[in-house]
């Protein structure tokens, strides 16, 4: 970390002692390592031309030593996976929580409207109680799947999670109200259980817009996805590894964003596939003008059942997207194809190019040979053999669970069906019902 810090000026890091070793040290001369967060200044920098949403999640590490990896992360304009900090902790508890999140706020990012994507772990919801994680300041949303994953420990109903995760992925309070009620009439348990959950934590139609559509921690998920390889390995080669990664990350993309806007593009691809789809669907659209000073206007749908209030002046459209992304939904190209103005001026700065490189703008520099690196300051660092993982060979994967329900689908549907009966786990050959038949 000093050679880290020494090579790539102001990174952020924090190493503390094991408290419980402080007065126990048989050596005087060493420090026993207790946790560490860290975040490159390139990171830092990149993450004020982000989206101000983070993604906080936590994974075990299968090294000698007990160990878990803390890691936030945040989306570029592109919508892709932005590395944003790290750290070392002996457990996911309230503690090494309310600590990361506290360097989060301190050494990385004091952005206002912060909105915080977890899961409902009992030590990110006390962290989340201080104040500058409470509105405005910041926002507390819950991932979706963690959510679902806890209903299913409840009431194991595949049936009514899938439908309170179409729920909560409905734009429109009346939507989500209209998909509760049919809850309600099949499994009133269920639909108690889910109200009871602040509606703004979980779902689209009451968020305000804090989310930009994120609904899950994929991203930190994908982050520890990234990390399969590294998890095994000690802490320092590790450490070393996720610098390497960035490294990629920053490099790759700042050469394929130059390139695009070389070639003229104005913004990142997610952003102008986004558009030219909601350009499409607009085509079948009718418009009825309200006020062209102000332009108000009511979209009818192509097969006139839904009707849409947009209000360009106010970049608002009833069906909830145009705020939630802050792309222009088709309803909203709709009213400003009729007024004859360019829809492209309402696209959000975050998804134009220009600012999608300034996410990687900073580079990174080489290590170099450890010959050469500055001493460490301080005393050396032992580890802890208390914590010493126990005798036998760690997991290397992880145990699907009922979170995994689009892994579940895509099982489903690639087993054998039967030809006869239409069933799944047999062919026609072993079919009991195919036999009788003949």
């Amino acid at each position: 970390m000093t050679a880290l810090h020494h090579f790539n000026p102001e990174t952020v890091y924090m190493i503390e002692d094991n408290p419980h070793w402080i007065n126990e040290r048989l050596n005087p001369m060493c420090r026993v390592f207790d946790r560490m967060f860290w975040a490159f200044k390139q990171s830092i920098e990149g993450f004020k031309y982000c989206r101000p949403v983070v993604s906080i999640d936590g994974t075990f590490l299968y090294g000698k030593y007990t160990r878990c990896i803390l890691c936030a992360t945040a989306l570029d304009g592109n919508n892709q996976l932005f590395p944003l900090a790290f750290a070392i902790v002996d457990k996911e508890d309230g503690d090494n929580w309310s600590w990361f999140l506290d360097c989060l706020r301190i050494f990385v990012t004091n952005r206002e409207d912060l909105c915080v994507i977890s899961d409902r772990h009992a030590g990110i919801l006390k962290a989340m109680q201080k104040d500058w994680w409470q509105p405005p300041a910041g926002h507390h949303r819950y991932c979706i799947r963690h959510v679902l994953s806890n209903y299913n420990k409840t009431f194991k109903n595949a049936v009514i999670k899938e439908a309170l995760r179409k729920a909560a992925n409905e734009n429109q309070k009346r939507k989500f109200y209209e998909a509760m009620n049919n809850i309600r009439e099949v499994h009133p348990e269920s639909y108690d259980w889910a109200m009871k959950i602040n509606l703004e934590k979980w779902t689209r139609s009451h968020d305000g817009g804090q989310r930009y559509g994120v609904m899950t921690t994929n991203m930190a998920e994908s982050l520890n996805g990234m990390m399969k390889g590294f998890r095994a390995l000690p802490i320092t080669a590790m450490v070393e590894k996720i610098f390497f990664q960035c490294v990629h990350y920053f490099d790759t993309r700042r050469t394929t964003f130059l390139d695009q806007q070389m070639k003229g593009y104005i913004f990142s691809q997610f952003c102008s596939e986004t558009l030219r789809a909601n350009a499409i669907k607009a085509n079948g659209h009718r418009v009825r003008r309200f006020n062209s000073q102000t332009m108000v206007c009511e979209i009818i749908t192509a097969n006139g059942r839904q009707k849409q209030v947009v209000k360009l002046m106010d970049q608002t459209c009833t069906c909830g997207k145009f705020q939630e992304i802050r792309i222009p939904c088709s309803h909203a190209i709709a009213a400003c194809m009729s007024h004859s103005i360019d829809y492209e001026q309402f696209v959000s700065d975050y998804y134009k190019l220009d600012r999608t490189i300034q996410c990687y703008a900073y580079t990174f520099h080489p290590l170099g040979h450890p010959d050469y690196w500055p001493a460490a300051d301080g005393l050396p660092l032992v580890p802890d053999i208390c914590r010493t993982r126990k005798k036998g060979r760690p997991r290397s994967s992880r145990i699907r669970n009922e979170m995994d329900w689009r892994s579940s689908q895509i099982k489903e549907t690639s087993r054998v069906h039967c030809s006869v009966c239409g069933r799944v786990g047999h062919n026609k050959k072993t079919c009991m019902g195919g036999e009788s038949s003949r």
